[in-house]
């Protein structure tokens, strides 16, 4: 253990705290929280964690405590129309608990995952938080209000993201001790614009693990589509959610206009969870009947299928992103450390474009994405190892957590100095 380094407790959403180290993730951001609770194990910094949960039926929030893979943790029910000072004394309660327990003689760092009890976190202990957005008010800045509620579904629901986020920005500015882990620059930008200090922002390298796993992983119907003997390229997009930020619809329309040429390519689709295919089936519905052969869509990929795909499919497929506006984006980076050439939109509201060589950037359209699939298939350059070089030199996940224990380091030093200055 570091021992100038506070200990930390970690702050996430029940749902997005997976079952099994495998399970494929809800969100994009469950990555990140769970590479943050690796690294604080591994250093023996991680105090605890509390998952919330919100209930309706309640009138008062309840604490449960439970160990659960040999995490101290505590479940947080409660809903957003109590009265905030109870829900502060429950968080007050599960931190005071976990504190005696490790017998420290001050509170831990509270690492939330996201805002969303950052206006309930009580002023005097030192917290941080990722803030993965995507923020609403940015997202509008980029493209419109209109798009913003197609992304968001609804008029309703859109106003009150903005009305949430709002909120929850404010109480992070007003907060003492409160600071902010950068995992991109579109995020950082957007603080900074909204008030919150800069020097509070600690830029820390995304997580990322590329571990190499045996075919046994991957489900037979997956291997006999992905057969390492044919002669086809195959395109390839998985990501945690199929929604109008990841844009899903601008990779089959590309695709289609490379099968009508008569290419010998594949499209690999993997998104969203296994009974939720609504999503899965419009995509279907652009696909003629003639091509429908040529793709493959499916569920999420959990963690060991989608690392022993990439495997597998290294220099001999193309990875896909087609977001429209993405804070991070973890999985384009993981192929392509996994040896899976990959391409991101030239727009700068997508962050894991910033990591690629410009070469692998193309024109966001359906005509600009086809036109560059094109030159990848004429010019064989996925069998290049460049952009792996390239990325490699920017990411890995020792510069996780070496940035992550230098920005943990940093906050101590702060409240060391406070302490004995009080």
């Amino acid at each position: 253990m570091h021992e100038k380094l506070f200990p930390c407790v970690v702050c996430l959403n029940h749902r997005y705290f997976p079952e099994s180290a495998n399970a494929a993730n809800v969100v994009g951001a469950t990555s990140f929280a769970l590479n943050v609770i690796e690294c604080l194990e591994k250093q023996k910094l991680l105090s605890g964690i509390i998952l919330y949960k919100r209930d309706e039926s309640i009138k008062v929030p309840i604490l449960d405590e439970h160990q659960t893979k040999g995490h101290l943790i505590f479940t947080l029910r409660f809903n957003f129309n109590m009265k905030p000072i109870c829900i502060k004394k429950s968080i007050e309660e599960a931190l005071l608990k976990m504190k005696l327990k490790q017998q420290i003689p001050y509170y831990p760092i509270v690492y939330y995952q996201t805002d969303t009890l950052m206006k309930y976190h009580p002023d005097y202990i030192p917290s941080v938080v990722t803030h993965h957005g995507p923020f609403v008010d940015d997202f509008i800045k980029h493209y419109s209000f209109s798009e913003a509620c197609v992304a968001y579904e609804t008029v309703e629901k859109t106003k009150h993201l903005i009305k949430y986020q709002k909120e929850g920005l404010s109480s992070l500015i007003k907060l003492k001790n409160a600071y902010v882990l950068q995992h991109s620059e579109l995020q950082r930008k957007y603080l900074i614009a909204s008030g919150f200090n800069e020097k509070k922002i600690l830029k820390i390298t995304p997580p990322i693990q590329t571990p190499c796993t045996n075919q046994s992983h991957i489900r037979k119907a997956i291997l006999d589509f992905t057969n390492p003997n044919a002669d086809n390229l195959i395109f390839i997009s998985t990501v945690a959610r199929i929604d109008h930020f990841k844009n899903i619809d601008l990779f089959v329309k590309s695709s289609l206009i490379l099968l009508e040429q008569n290419l010998p390519v594949k499209i690999f689709i993997a998104g969203d969870r296994l009974h939720f295919d609504s999503n899965r089936e419009a995509l279907y519905q652009l696909i003629p009947r003639k091509h429908e052969e040529k793709f493959f869509i499916c569920e999420s990929l959990s963690k060991n299928e989608l690392y022993s795909l990439f495997c597998l499919l290294k220099q001999r497929a193309v990875f896909v992103c087609t977001s429209r506006y993405e804070t991070l984006g973890i999985t384009p980076l993981e192929a392509s450390l996994s040896g899976v050439y990959t391409v991101a939109p030239d727009i700068e509201s997508v962050e894991a474009s910033r990591y690629m060589p410009e070469n692998c950037k193309y024109s966001y359209t359906v005509s600009g994405l086809a036109k560059h699939l094109q030159h990848i298939y004429s010019s064989e350059i996925y069998r290049s190892k460049y952009q792996y070089y390239f990325v490699n030199n920017r990411l890995s996940y020792n510069k996780f957590e070496k940035s992550l224990l230098c920005g943990l380091e940093k906050i101590s030093n702060e409240l060391h100095s406070l302490l004995i200055s009080h």
